[in-house]
């Protein structure tokens, strides 16, 4: 029974997302507006990126903000754990205290005020070719689901559940009070697959109330784990950081299956749920 409730409460966040045209508008949009990066630095929670030479584009507005955006160019990620335990396990998972990785691409997701920190820091001009190009290159990626995942994390983020983030962007603008997120898809020169994750709702909702991530797919790999996965360094300073955080928006209250066998072995099944929301205003 346990099962089916999982598999019942996976896409009800996805209801009807289709005929929405604000999330239409996210996922089919196209790039609109583009900036001339140079030694752009954006600190998020432990982790900092940041865009050396190279160009940014944005989507269109959505709600009149720009929540999307690409980068190509030469940019560096690094974090440094808020925790000894998070510096120890990394460098047990790959070799070094803290993570300091060289991209060439990015795409980014955020509620936050990351548009405003570029605009501030950048130069605008035309989204040229190759913004373009590298923007549908990993839109192609990220919504390639995998029929028989190879690893954990392939599963995690390519497998039956995988992560609809333009869904996610649009329920915190639909509900402000639950927005603040930035994610990052990181092409690395080493790791191709990496995302950088804070999200007050869980970075990786399906395995823990921690606000913050940094997961890396690579198949067949040593390092293809979560590198990373704490609260937010606020909450651990404050004292305040919880294993048993409520995260989910929606909570089960009831379960009924009837099936019915009838003939020429034909089945007939009927599941019920009834559920309440555990956040207001969300959609």
């Amino acid at each position: 029974m346990r099962l089916n409730i999982a598999i019942l409460l996976a896409p009800v966040c996805l209801l009807g997302q289709n005929s929405d045209a604000n999330y239409r508008a996210l996922r089919d949009g196209k790039l609109a507006e583009s900036f001339t990066a140079e030694n752009i630095v954006l600190q998020r929670d432990a982790g900092t990126v940041t865009f050396k030479p190279g160009e940014i584009s944005f989507l269109a507005p959505v709600l009149g903000r720009q929540e999307v955006a690409v980068f190509t160019g030469q940019g560096r990620f690094h974090l440094k754990p808020a925790v000894a335990t998070e510096s120890a396990r990394l460098q047990f998972t790959i070799g070094a205290p803290e993570i300091d990785e060289e991209f060439d691409a990015a795409l980014l997701y955020f509620t936050d005020g990351t548009a405003e920190e570029v605009r501030g820091q950048a130069k605008s001009g035309l989204v040229s070719a190759k913004n373009e190009a590298e923007f549908q290159k990993f839109h192609s990626q990220l919504r390639a689901r995998t029929e028989t995942p190879r690893s954990f994390m392939e599963y995690e983020m390519f497998g039956e559940c995988i992560p609809n983030l333009e869904a996610e962007v649009l329920g915190e603008l639909y509900n402000p009070a639950h927005a603040g997120s930035f994610v990052a898809l990181l092409h690395a020169h080493k790791h191709p697959q990496m995302r950088f994750l804070v999200r007050p709702q869980g970075a990786v909702p399906s395995l823990g109330p921690e606000e913050v991530a940094v997961v890396n797919v690579d198949p067949g790999e040593q390092q293809d784990v979560i590198w990373y996965m704490s609260h937010t360094v606020a909450e651990i300073q404050a004292h305040t950081a919880s294993s048993t955080e409520e995260r989910r928006s929606i909570a089960p209250e009831h379960y009924q299956m009837d099936v019915h066998v009838g003939r020429n072995d034909r089945l007939a099944a009927k599941a019920t749920l009834r559920f309440k929301a555990l956040r207001d205003g969300d959609r």
